[in-house]
């Protein structure tokens, strides 16, 4: 267990509380503070404060009490509105950023099939079976099957490519068309740098369609949709950098035409990679329609988007 006591001084008065233990706690950036101020971790004259922003006064008393072992792991609060569908024995969730499709190599870190059966009595009914993946960071529409029987069902849409996916994507930079398409061959998962990249051969076929749906010069970001026609490991993330469209967020591939954004986006644009898996479309059984299903952005997600003055909701 770690502790630290302070006494705000004049210099740090009315400044935020995470910038203000960033500076008076070497080796901590704001990212590690939060998840302290997350954990209820951080009092001010010994009541617990639960905003990262929190504007101290000179004077104040603050105590920092945490376990840095706690620190690696996500706290999720679950909603029944995670749940966007749920008929003919297919489920579609919402899932958080950070969650995890599936297990890790940290069996402490919650993942979607486990977790939802933990804290929901009416899906612990069910032996759910993983139809597809997000990567860990992106939020979004995930669809999950009440058998290996409706599994099948679904992977082999995903095999024929009538199951439609669209992604919504905030990027730094503004793109030279409206819309654009990106085809090659991109790499398998390097194990060394954990990064993909594209190939003139020996890699698989990846392809998606781009639409700009917002734009904000000023701030120099835009709003992106994003449309697979394949699903390569970090296929989108990929072929947004390549297109000089890195995502606000994104630690791999969306630094190299980053541009410097408002103070504000600071605890949100660095919390997670900025794409969502918002809309999806499949048949839910043989000789049925297709169904339409929209995911409702993550609040950090939406923030950002209404900031800009994104005018899509």
């Amino acid at each position: 267990m770690q502790t630290h006591s302070f006494v705000i001084s004049k210099s740090h008065h009315d400044k935020p509380l995470d910038v203000v233990l960033v500076m008076l706690l070497p080796g901590f950036s704001r990212r590690k503070v939060r998840r302290i101020v997350d954990r209820a971790g951080v009092k001010v004259n010994e009541k617990p404060v639960h905003i990262a922003s929190w504007k101290l006064q000179a004077g104040d008393r603050v105590s920092v009490c945490f376990e840095e072992e706690a620190l690696s792991l996500r706290l999720f609060t679950y909603s029944r509105d995670w749940l966007l569908y749920q008929a003919h024995g297919i489920l579609v969730i919402n899932k958080p950023p950070h969650m995890p499709s599936q297990q890790t190599k940290n069996p402490k870190v919650a993942h979607v099939i486990p977790f939802l059966r933990a804290e929901d009595p009416l899906l612990a009914k069910t032996e759910w079976v993983l139809c597809h993946r997000l990567d860990q960071e992106t939020s979004g529409a995930l669809i999950l099957a009440a058998s290996n029987e409706k599994a099948t069902w679904i992977t082999e849409q995903f095999k024929a490519r009538t199951i439609h996916k669209k992604y919504w994507a905030l990027c730094y930079g503004i793109p030279e068309k409206k819309e654009w398409e990106v085809k090659g061959y991109l790499s398998l998962i390097s194990p060394q740098s954990g990064r993909v990249s594209s190939v003139k051969s020996g890699g698989r076929s990846a392809h998606t369609r781009f639409r700009c749906i917002g734009e904000n010069p000023k701030l120099g970001v835009s709003l992106i949709e994003c449309e697979p026609f394949t699903g390569r490991s970090h296929q989108i993330r990929v072929h947004l950098q390549e297109s000089k469209l890195g995502i606000v967020g994104d630690k791999k591939y969306g630094l190299t035409y980053r541009t410097k954004l408002p103070y504000q986006w600071g605890p949100m644009m660095l919390d997670h990679q900025l794409l969502h898996a918002k809309w999806v479309s499949f048949s839910p059984g043989e000789g049925m329609a297709p169904v339409e299903v929209v995911a409702p952005l993550p609040l950090n997600f939406d923030t950002c988007c209404r900031f800009a003055g994104f005018s899509i909701f």
